[in-house]
């Protein structure tokens, strides 16, 4: 596997891990350290699953034919690029829904929130998807990104014709 492939995949991390770990609830009971992790994650995932579903689509749209490299630095920032696209789902839902009229101050305290949560979260899954890579490439399982092929050189322009129409 590549490393672009490898972290295109890892973006399903945020929806795949609290429904691995909802199991553990049961098992566990909520009050246990699984239990407590997945309801945590599970639901933050519930929240901010249409955002991040937009998200998603758009990085695996622009990441499509990048080189590993780029890819990965993308994977790293993508908290940080996410953030926009959720604060912009709550206000849109916050309008959708809204029946009383919502103050800048109440917004700015919502996305001081969302800033905070959607980092830690966003860094969280960042860092496991980074431990994965680096344990999965020294196992042998990632193989190095090639190099993109250079363009080929351009075809050498032509002589212009002399005044009588020769060469």
């Amino acid at each position: 596997m590549r490393s672009r492939t490898y972290y295109r995949a890892s973006l399903f991390a945020p929806v795949l891990v609290p429904l691995a770990l909802a199991p553990g609830v049961v098992v566990f009971g909520k009050d246990s350290i699984v239990g407590i992790a997945a309801l945590l994650l599970g639901w933050a995932t519930a929240l901010g699953f249409a955002p991040y579903a937009v998200f998603v689509t758009a990085f695996l749209a622009w990441s499509r034919g990048k080189d590993d490299a780029t890819v990965r630095r993308a994977a790293l920032r993508a908290p940080f690029r996410f953030i926009p696209v959720l604060y912009a789902c709550v206000l849109l839902l916050v309008w959708w829904n809204g029946t009383e009229p919502v103050t800048v101050g109440a917004l700015f305290g919502f996305g001081a929130a969302t800033l905070v949560a959607g980092l830690l979260f966003g860094y969280l899954y960042v860092a496991v998807a980074e431990v994965g890579h680096r344990l999965l490439a020294r196992r042998g399982w990632i193989e190095a990104g090639a190099a993109p092929e250079p363009a080929p050189p351009p075809a050498p322009a032509e002589a212009p014709l002399a005044l009588g129409g020769r060469a």
